[in-house]
């Protein structure tokens, strides 16, 4: 089985037009497959439609969360219920077309464990520059710099991805450092059809931090690092002060007090790099908030086995 997961904040317009394209695409593989639909605090009448869709087809399956929580949390969702061998990441707005999935599922068939839809992009701008710093994390040099939400991978790694729940995270970056066997194709982004994308720079911005602090501690240890490149400027200016001492020339009041400031300052700041340190582990191991909460489910029935206590 294929499981199909799409992440809908307000695509009641875009969704109908994007199961048309997907059942032709899923009926040209000849395999059994599921589309999950995780509508993620919508205001519009996604989940009535989601609804109505899921008591008609059985393949069809959705789960409304309790408010928007984002793509990554609704995807994490949509991964706990699938029931699919290969689990494939898919959109609602169109930008990417549903037809890469036969691509995608022809690489799967023949070994790769996850297969990259990559958007052709221009290799300048602020995400080139994010992704350049991503890259920086262990075991995600390979990540592409253009990006990629769209993706399917083996059951094999969405079991390890779900046994280890992370709270302010980037799912894509977590999938890339999961390891086995990756492999991709490229294919030209679309325009969006209907409606307004609900991706705003504020939670670009959100991600860029959760990625940049929960993948390198490049942050914190600059800390660290600018505390020893003070403190030795600091270092550098008392030795001079006490040559000035000895060359009988001693020094005015700003050299003194200067050399103090930067000595005191670069020790307060290693310090503080190195409490940064302790405390940047301490709270990646003790935060415990739900990552999402179900709201309700078009068949938890059937489902309960795949609904955890924090999903209710």
């Amino acid at each position: 089985m294929l499981s199909i997961i799409t992440p809908a904040y307000n695509e009641v317009l875009n969704l109908p037009i994007l199961r048309e394209r997907l059942a032709t695409v899923l009926g040209g593989l000849s395999v059994e497959w599921e589309w999950i639909i995780i509508d993620d605090g919508s205001r519009d009448g996604t989940y009535a439609l989601i609804c109505q869709w899921a008591a008609t087809d059985r393949r069809i399956r959705g789960a409304r969360l309790s408010r928007n929580y984002g793509s990554h949390s609704a995807l994490t969702c949509g991964m706990g219920l699938a029931r699919g061998e290969g689990i494939v990441s898919l959109a609602a707005d169109l930008q990417d077309p549903p037809e890469i999935i036969c691509e995608l599922y022809e690489l799967w068939r023949i070994g790769a464990k996850v297969v990259w839809a990559v958007p052709q992009r221009d290799h300048t701008g602020l995400h080139t520059i994010f992704y350049s710093l991503l890259r920086r994390g262990d075991g995600l040099a390979d990540h592409p710099l253009s990006g990629s939400g769209f993706v399917l991978i083996d059951r094999a790694v969405a079991e390890v991805l779900n046994a280890a729940e992370e709270r302010n995270s980037n799912l894509f970056a977590r999938i890339r450092l999961a390891g086995f066997s990756q492999d991709s194709v490229s294919y030209r982004k679309a325009k969006r059809n209907h409606g307004r994308s609900g991706w705003t720079q504020r939670k670009k911005l959100k991600l860029a931090l959760d990625s940049l602090t929960g993948f390198d501690h490049a942050l914190v240890r600059s800390m660290t690092y600018l505390g020893f490149l003070v403190a030795a400027v600091g270092f550098s200016m008392a030795i001079y002060v006490v040559a000035l001492f000895f060359t009988g020339q001693p020094p005015t009041g700003w050299a003194s007090i200067m050399t103090a400031i930067l000595l005191l300052g670069g020790v307060q700041m290693i310090f503080l790099g190195v409490l940064g340190e302790y405390a940047w582990r301490t709270l990646d191991e003790t935060r415990d908030r739900p990552l999402f909460v179900v709201e309700a489910a078009t068949d938890v029935e059937e489902t309960d086995d795949k609904l955890c206590p924090r999903c209710l």
